[in-house]
């Protein structure tokens, strides 16, 4: 393939080579949107965290499914409601406390339900059931004493006030929107020969992403960066990339021409150094400071995607 056949082929699939760049860059101007609009209502001070780190972990990890499967939201929706929910936390502080919680996530659930195309919007469910569960946990575990019920009416009245809140800015860049980019663009340069199972690699970027995401690394560095390394660590676990002194599985005669077709869907050479620093940070470790957002990606010419002969030695 040549350059302009790839660059084509990015194109059609909606993952054009300039594409993670604006992703980073949408992600400076949401930070930088939450930033000022909580000096704002802060009167330039920082709130107070109300919820603490423990309870958004067992929150998102527990409930948040629970509530994503009821309202029949697409899977790759947990990362868009996360940073929704995060950003309402330090922008409404007294009312993100531990005891609407609840009413915080089947909200927000609610509102981007309603953004979904007609043929998802099927379930009317309050998610009554998942909600006294989620309640009589917060309570005995301590985290409140009273319970606020989860009604249509609190709904409506939640939904215009994290509307409002968040200045309507309700689409937010995410780890997971960088992560399929990557996956795409790998699976269009290898003719859809990335990894032995698609589908289990998918599910190792997730299963990475989600950590990420819980350990709020997204809020530190960004997140093209921490999808690199994601992308990256699950091409690691089924040896397709070196980690840790563990050789990948590939022949020396493909290894070339398979870090040159990486470096094309990744956008940048610095790939390996992101999964190392991405499982750094997982291993609770400290990551290389990275500030760049929207680094120059890699073009693709000649040289950096994989002819038939070599990616017929990388299936086998």
């Amino acid at each position: 393939m040549e350059q302009e056949e790839v660059e084509d082929a990015f194109h059609k699939q909606g993952v054009s080579i300039d594409m993670l760049g604006c992703l980073d860059q949408k992600a400076t101007l949401w930070y930088s949107h939450v930033q000022r609009m909580q000096s704002t209502a802060a009167g330039g001070a920082d709130s107070p965290a109300t919820i603490s780190d423990r309870l958004r972990e067992a929150m998102l990890g527990f409930f948040l499914p629970r509530v994503m499967g009821i309202r029949a939201l697409e899977s790759d929706q947990w990362n868009k409601v996360c940073e929704l929910f995060d950003a309402y936390c330090k922008l409404a502080p007294k009312m993100a406390v531990p005891e609407m919680v609840p009413n915080i996530f089947v909200t927000l659930c609610h509102i981007l339900w309603k953004t979904n195309s007609v043929s998802n919007r099927k379930r009317q469910s309050w998610c009554p059931v998942a909600v006294q569960d989620l309640g009589r946990w917060l309570i005995q575990q301590g985290h409140t004493r009273n319970q606020v019920p989860v009604t249509q009416g609190n709904i409506i009245q939640l939904e215009k006030h994290i509307v409002q809140a968040l200045g309507w800015h309700l689409d937010p860049p995410t780890v997971i929107a960088a992560t399929q980019i990557i996956l795409q663009r790998l699976t269009i340069l290898t003719q859809g020969q990335c990894g032995n199972n698609a589908v289990d690699l998918k599910k190792a970027t997730n299963k990475y992403a989600w950590a990420i995401v819980l350990k709020k690394a997204h809020i530190q560095y960004p997140i093209v960066k921490l999808a690199r390394g994601a992308v990256a660590l699950s091409l690691a676990s089924e040896r397709l990339l070196p980690i840790e002194g563990r050789a990948s599985i590939l022949p020396e005669s493909a290894q070339h021409a398979w870090n040159q077709i990486c470096k094309v869907a990744f956008g940048t050479e610095t790939f390996l150094e992101d999964m190392v620093d991405v499982k750094r940070f997982l291993d609770g470790g400290r990551t290389a400071t990275s500030t760049n957002h929207g680094d120059a990606e890699v073009r693709p010419g000649r040289s950096h995607i994989q002819d038939t002969q070599t990616r017929g030695e990388m299936s086998s």
